[in-house]
């Protein structure tokens, strides 16, 4: 329930024009040691824009992980960061779901992977 009424939160919060620098900023100090992620960060930086926050989800990068992670141990300091992020991916499923939803049925595959140990959290 809690979880449900933070992501209407999320999504009815307008996010300033840093938002995205702001995120950029706090990944370099989390991925700092990883040059390959801070090149990531940067293209992010650049290049993000909402109607991509789909694909940024789907890459295999900071983006997928920060926010799983954020959002499995309800990390509410990266949640909040990574709102914007969260608005705009929520707007692309919805818009996904009026284009297919008089399609018929749609076969979605994604993974995650967990520790045994994150699961008896």
């Amino acid at each position: 329930m809690y979880s449900k009424l933070l992501k209407e939160i999320l999504v009815e919060i307008e996010h300033d024009n840093h938002a995205k620098t702001k995120l950029g900023d706090f990944c370099y100090d989390q991925y700092g040691d990883n040059s390959q992620e801070l090149k990531i960060i940067d293209e992010f930086k650049r290049k993000y824009s909402p109607s991509s926050a789909k694909w940024w989800y789907t890459r295999e990068c900071f983006t997928n992980t920060m926010l799983n992670k954020a959002l499995r141990t309800q990390d509410i300091e990266i949640i909040t960061r990574v709102g914007f992020f969260i608005r705009d991916l929520d707007q692309q499923i919805q818009e996904l779901h009026a284009k297919i939803k008089y399609q018929g049925v749609l076969t979605v595959y994604r993974g995650q992977g967990m520790l045994n140990s994150e699961l008896e959290k």
